[in-house]
Protein backbone atom coordinates (compact mmCIF):
# COMPACT_ATOMS: atom_id res chain seq x y z
CA UNK A 1 0.00 0.00 0.00
CA UNK A 2 2.79 2.40 0.90
CA UNK A 3 4.56 1.63 -2.38
CA UNK A 4 1.48 2.46 -4.49
CA UNK A 5 0.97 5.79 -2.71
CA UNK A 6 4.59 6.71 -3.49
CA UNK A 7 4.04 5.86 -7.17
CA UNK A 8 0.84 7.92 -7.31
CA UNK A 9 2.57 10.85 -5.58
CA UNK A 10 5.47 10.73 -8.05
CA UNK A 11 3.10 10.54 -11.01
CA UNK A 12 1.13 13.57 -9.82
CA UNK A 13 4.32 15.49 -9.13
CA UNK A 14 5.53 14.64 -12.63
CA UNK A 15 2.31 15.90 -14.20
CA UNK A 16 2.45 19.16 -12.27
CA UNK A 17 6.05 19.69 -13.40
CA UNK A 18 5.22 19.24 -17.09
CA UNK A 19 4.47 22.38 -19.04
CA UNK A 20 3.44 22.87 -22.61
CA UNK A 21 5.30 25.62 -24.44
CA UNK A 22 3.06 27.98 -26.33
CA UNK A 23 5.41 29.31 -29.00
CA UNK A 24 2.96 32.09 -29.93
CA UNK A 25 3.57 33.73 -26.54
CA UNK A 26 7.24 34.18 -27.44
CA UNK A 27 6.99 35.76 -30.90
CA UNK A 28 8.76 39.13 -31.13
CA UNK A 29 9.21 41.76 -33.83
CA UNK A 30 13.02 41.53 -33.56
CA UNK A 31 14.51 40.62 -36.96
CA UNK A 32 17.26 37.99 -37.33
CA UNK A 33 20.76 39.15 -36.44
CA UNK A 34 23.65 39.09 -38.90
CA UNK A 35 25.58 36.70 -36.64
CA UNK A 36 22.68 34.25 -36.48
CA UNK A 37 22.20 34.43 -40.25
CA UNK A 38 25.90 33.67 -40.82
CA UNK A 39 25.71 30.64 -38.52
CA UNK A 40 22.59 29.42 -40.32
CA UNK A 41 24.22 29.74 -43.74
CA UNK A 42 27.16 27.65 -42.50
CA UNK A 43 24.77 25.05 -41.07
CA UNK A 44 22.76 24.93 -44.30
CA UNK A 45 25.94 24.08 -46.21
CA UNK A 46 26.28 21.00 -43.99
CA UNK A 47 22.62 19.96 -43.62
CA UNK A 48 21.12 20.48 -47.08
CA UNK A 49 21.81 18.13 -49.97
CA UNK A 50 22.26 21.02 -52.42
CA UNK A 51 22.56 24.27 -50.46
CA UNK A 52 23.47 26.21 -53.61
CA UNK A 53 20.01 25.53 -55.07
CA UNK A 54 18.08 27.24 -52.26
CA UNK A 55 15.40 29.66 -53.38
CA UNK A 56 12.42 31.37 -51.71
CA UNK A 57 14.24 31.45 -48.37
CA UNK A 58 12.70 33.35 -45.46
CA UNK A 59 13.56 33.62 -41.78
CA UNK A 60 11.10 34.68 -39.10
CA UNK A 61 11.53 37.31 -36.45
CA UNK A 62 12.94 36.01 -33.18
CA UNK A 63 11.06 33.84 -30.74
CA UNK A 64 12.51 34.57 -27.27
CA UNK A 65 12.11 32.24 -24.31
CA UNK A 66 12.64 33.00 -20.59
CA UNK A 67 15.59 30.58 -20.51
CA UNK A 68 17.48 32.89 -22.89
CA UNK A 69 17.00 30.62 -25.91
CA UNK A 70 16.30 32.42 -29.18
CA UNK A 71 14.54 30.51 -31.95
CA UNK A 72 13.66 31.21 -35.57
CA UNK A 73 11.35 29.54 -38.04
CA UNK A 74 12.75 29.19 -41.52
CA UNK A 75 11.24 28.24 -44.84
CA UNK A 76 12.98 27.47 -48.12
CA UNK A 77 12.85 25.38 -51.29
CA UNK A 78 15.92 23.37 -52.32
CA UNK A 79 16.84 20.45 -54.55
CA UNK A 80 16.97 16.89 -53.25
CA UNK A 81 19.29 14.02 -54.27
CA UNK A 82 17.32 13.50 -57.50
CA UNK A 83 17.89 17.10 -58.54
CA UNK A 84 14.24 18.10 -58.14
CA UNK A 85 12.91 20.90 -55.98
CA UNK A 86 11.14 19.48 -52.93
CA UNK A 87 8.63 22.26 -52.36
CA UNK A 88 8.66 24.58 -49.40
CA UNK A 89 10.30 23.08 -46.30
CA UNK A 90 9.91 24.43 -42.77
CA UNK A 91 12.51 24.29 -40.01
CA UNK A 92 12.98 25.64 -36.51
CA UNK A 93 16.44 26.51 -35.26
CA UNK A 94 17.47 27.50 -31.75
CA UNK A 95 20.38 29.49 -30.37
CA UNK A 96 21.63 29.35 -26.82
CA UNK A 97 24.29 31.88 -25.74
CA UNK A 98 24.92 32.76 -29.38
CA UNK A 99 25.57 29.14 -30.41
CA UNK A 100 23.37 27.21 -32.81
CA UNK A 101 21.97 24.59 -30.43
CA UNK A 102 19.05 22.99 -32.24
CA UNK A 103 17.88 22.13 -35.76
CA UNK A 104 14.35 20.79 -36.15
CA UNK A 105 13.42 20.02 -39.78
CA UNK A 106 9.80 19.66 -40.91
CA UNK A 107 8.67 21.70 -37.91
CA UNK A 108 4.86 21.58 -37.84
CA UNK A 109 4.40 24.67 -35.66
CA UNK A 110 6.32 26.87 -38.09
CA UNK A 111 4.21 25.65 -40.99
CA UNK A 112 0.80 25.91 -39.35
CA UNK A 113 1.43 29.27 -37.66
CA UNK A 114 2.99 31.18 -40.55
CA UNK A 115 0.47 34.02 -40.17
CA UNK A 116 1.66 34.74 -36.59
CA UNK A 117 5.23 35.36 -37.70
CA UNK A 118 6.87 38.26 -39.44
CA UNK A 119 9.00 36.88 -42.26
CA UNK A 120 12.26 38.37 -43.58
CA UNK A 121 13.85 37.47 -46.92
CA UNK A 122 16.98 35.35 -46.31
CA UNK A 123 18.99 36.52 -49.31
CA UNK A 124 22.29 35.37 -47.75
CA UNK A 125 21.11 31.77 -48.07
CA UNK A 126 19.70 32.21 -51.58
CA UNK A 127 22.92 33.79 -52.87
CA UNK A 128 25.40 31.03 -52.00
Amino acid sequence: MKFSSVIVSLALFGLVGCQTINFADHVTATPPTGKHKALLVAAAKEKLYDPYSVRDADLSSQLRFPSGVIAYCGRYNAKNALGAYTGREYVMVTFNNGILSGYFPAHAWCKTNQALLRWHRFAELENL
